[in-house]
């Protein structure tokens, strides 16, 4: 926090390098952007992430217990499936 009462991100370098904080500013960045003009807002339409959020929890769980995870993927840039195991 600097003397005028204005945060700022002291280690910006830190950002370009982690996917999730890049992610997080980003995100933050367009909502501030859609905050300060409503006026236009409801002429952007932003489609939702297909980002898998809905697993987040389950899959932090089992990868912090240990238990195996099983799963599918599908590439949208090759038909190949993969298949991942947590080796436990």
């Amino acid at each position: 926090m600097r003397e005028n009462s204005q945060y700022y991100i002291a280690n910006q370098d830190e950002i370009g390098k982690n996917d999730v904080l890049n992610w997080l500013t980003d995100s933050m960045a367009t909502e501030q952007l859609l905050l300060e003009n409503k006026s236009i807002a409801n002429k952007i339409i932003l489609e939702p992430i297909p980002g898998g959020c809905e697993w987040l929890t389950l899959l932090s769980q089992a990868l912090r217990d240990n238990v195996r995870i099983v799963f599918q993927y599908t590439s949208f840039h090759s038909p190949t499936k993969r298949v991942f195991h947590n080796n436990c």
